[in-house]
């Protein structure tokens, strides 16, 4: 088996109408592997990182789930997501006052 010159960065997609496939976004790099095979294989975080991070049986039967990143990326992602709400906006600064 030959071994891969880089880290795939995996983004789902599709091929054709229904087959549903991972497949490496960096450039000159024409890998894809189908969704079925996609457990257990390492990718670029999308996040911030670019650390690897492994595919998994629940990152991919989530249907949302189409650019991987990992946990700490996740992390950082959520507690920006909870500053972001906790900042009131001026709908509700114009209700109170």
């Amino acid at each position: 088996m030959k071994k891969p010159k880089h880290m795939h960065k995996y983004e789902r997609g599709k091929l054709g109408d229904s087959y549903e496939i991972y497949r490496c976004v960096l450039t000159e790099c024409t890998h894809y592997i189908p969704l079925s095979l996609a457990d257990g294989k390492l990718s670029l975080c999308w996040g911030n990182c670019g650390n690897a991070v492994m595919l998994d049986k629940q990152m991919i039967n989530q249907a949302k789930t189409k650019r991987p990143i990992c946990d700490s990326c996740k992390e950082i992602k959520r507690k920006q997501r909870e500053f972001l709400l906790s900042i009131p906006n001026e709908e509700q600064n114009a209700k109170i006052n």
